[in-house]
């Protein structure tokens, strides 16, 4: 038996080659950019749904705040709620009848258009009745 430890080739005994460590290092740097783009992109589509969501509820609010049917008119409104610009129109269809209670009624379409400061938009339509208008009869 010899005394003599044997040679062990340097090496075998060192850890990562620069070579190793520069490899690594570079597919951690895509990986990083790949997330970091997604993400960014995240908050851009979260901030235009939460800019949609609240001009549909601007415009549930606007729907809300119409007169009561006896009231409903043919017109156009403008206004500002909060960071939104909006637009209220009202048509009336002709569409009238009798309701069964006797009422005479008219249909009236409601346009709404909305505009946000980041200039999004949003558009909403539905149809509301309304009292016939009252026209004086000729004599």
């Amino acid at each position: 038996m010899s005394l003599l430890k044997p040679h062990h080739d340097r090496r075998s005994q060192a850890g990562f080659t620069l070579l190793e460590v520069v490899v690594a290092l570079a597919a951690c740097a895509v990986i990083i950019g790949a997330l970091t783009m997604n993400f960014k992109e995240q908050i851009v589509r979260t901030r235009q749904a939460e800019a949609r969501l609240m001009l549909q509820m601007a415009a549930q609010t606007l729907l809300s705040a119409l007169p009561a049917r006896a009231k409903l008119q043919v017109g156009t409104s403008q206004g500002r709620m909060g960071l939104v610009d909006w637009t209220m129109q009202s048509i009336d269809l002709g569409a009238g009848y009798q309701s069964a209670n006797g009422l005479d009624t008219r249909a009236y379409q409601i346009k709404i258009d909305l505009r946000s400061e980041e200039g999004q938009t949003f558009h909403f339509e539905t149809i509301r009745l309304g009292a016939r208008p009252i026209t004086a009869e000729p004599r």
